[in-house]
């Protein structure tokens, strides 16, 4: 639903599942205008950061079936991780449907409010600090005189070995960094993780540093 079609928004707010895929920008607009449309039995399902359930019911005009989920990427070929969150209003019957659909997705853990701006950074914005890096080798390897099969395929075998060993081998990461001798990048390291630190503290700031204090702390 974007602003400017009127219409078109009023017949979808009037469905049972009303899903809000907007920039946090546009979300006050619109859910000010779907509100009169809403019924009893509606429930307002939320992709965007920013606007918790104390934000998202006032500018409903007081309603509070709201679900949140922050989504990621990778559910567009079934491998997403897509935290959500149910407001106490959310029957179990409903629940249960929307633990079904987003199965189609990708793992969907239940999370508390206060963490989805968190994974806004970590999970749904995480694939963008990694795709360029792989993509960059891709063309390396190509140009180092590999086929584009085998660029690929190992490629693929080292990020899953890598992933493996980080989080399932019950590594410490000192243990893992000294498994290679050798550490072409390392001279830039510090650069790399200081814009890391710079850049995505900002940005969660700018996220989670409006929310209400009951939810930010909780």
């Amino acid at each position: 639903m974007r602003e400017g079609a009127a219409p078109g928004t009023c017949q979808v707010a009037q469905r049972p599942f009303v899903f809000v895929a907007l920039h946090p920008a546009e979300m006050t607009s619109v859910l000010a205008a779907i509100a009169p449309q809403l019924g009893p039995e509606s429930i307002v399902v939320s992709l965007a950061p920013f606007h918790c359930f104390a934000r998202m019911q006032s500018l409903l005009g007081g309603f509070s079936r709201l679900v949140r989920i922050t989504p990621n990427a990778p559910s567009l070929v079934g491998a997403g991780y897509n935290p959500v969150c149910y407001s106490p209003s959310i029957p179990a019957s409903a629940r249960s449907e929307f633990e079904e659909l987003f199965a189609h997705f990708g793992a969907h853990p239940s999370v508390d409010e206060s963490s989805l701006e968190a994974y806004t950074i970590l999970t749904a914005l995480g694939p963008t600090y990694f795709w360029f890096q792989w993509q960059a080798l891709r063309e390396l390897g190509r140009s180092f005189g590999l086929r584009d099969a085998e660029v690929d395929a190992g490629l693929s075998a080292m990020l899953d070995g890598a992933r493996r060993m980080m989080f399932d081998a019950d590594l410490s990461i000192g243990a893992i960094r000294e498994a290679v001798s050798m550490a072409p990048l390392a001279e830039s390291e510090s650069m790399i993780v200081g814009l890391f630190r710079e850049k995505l503290t900002a940005l969660y700031q700018q996220y989670a540093g409006d929310l209400p204090t009951m939810i930010r702390h909780r």
